[in-house]
């Protein structure tokens, strides 16, 4: 038996099959007869759409038995070093390209360098800053999950034309903007 949970799909006319973000925001509607029904569906489809994303990661990650354990966030990380000159950036940089707070990033490197995936470099310029690179067994987790990660985010698009792909780009691109101009304005997480 199968934990799996099933998603609605939209038939061609857009109309969802037993769609519950439909009904939710039908809800909303009658309650308040002002609520635009379809911004309340795109909203709490990026939502459900994020869940998904973050239940399915580990699952996937699991299968690529790399022997240390791996969040969403542990991933970006590294990945975020592998990417970078000489597979080290500065912690403050790193809050900034992840966006997420330093407090966050402390406690991510923490755990990354007990499990000797990340070291801790002090500048030889500037003692104040601290780096983050990669060790030899993070350069090698990484060396096999960027593959895997890449493989990943094309295949869960693998049904969306080239257009398709743009376009959904552009609009959560849009969707992220208005929200973030709208209620993180001023807000350094943010930016």
């Amino acid at each position: 038996m199968s934990n799996r949970r099933t998603v609605s799909v939209a038939d061609p006319a857009g109309e969802a099959l037993g769609d519950p973000l439909r009904r939710t925001a039908q809800r909303y509607k009658r309650e308040l007869p002002w609520a635009d029904e379809e911004a309340i569906m795109v909203t709490l489809g990026i939502i459900r759409a994020r869940r998904v994303m973050v239940a399915a990661t580990p699952r996937h990650l699991e299968t690529l038995n790399l022997s240390v354990n791996l969040s969403g966030a542990r991933v970006t990380l590294l990945l975020t070093l592998y990417f970078a000159h000489d597979r080290r950036l500065a912690q403050n940089r790193i809050s900034r390209e992840m966006e997420v707070s330093r407090t966050n990033i402390t406690n991510l490197i923490d755990g990354l360098v007990k499990d000797d995936l990340v070291t801790r470099v002090t500048s030889p310029v500037d003692r104040r800053v601290s780096y983050a690179q990669l060790t030899p067994h993070g350069e090698e987790v990484c060396a096999r999950l960027l593959p895997a990660m890449t493989q990943m985010m094309m295949d869960i698009c693998s049904s969306f034309s080239e257009d398709e792909k743009q376009t959904l780009h552009q609009l959560l691109f849009r969707w992220q903007h208005e929200m973030s101009a709208k209620y993180l304005e001023g807000d350094p997480a943010a930016e």
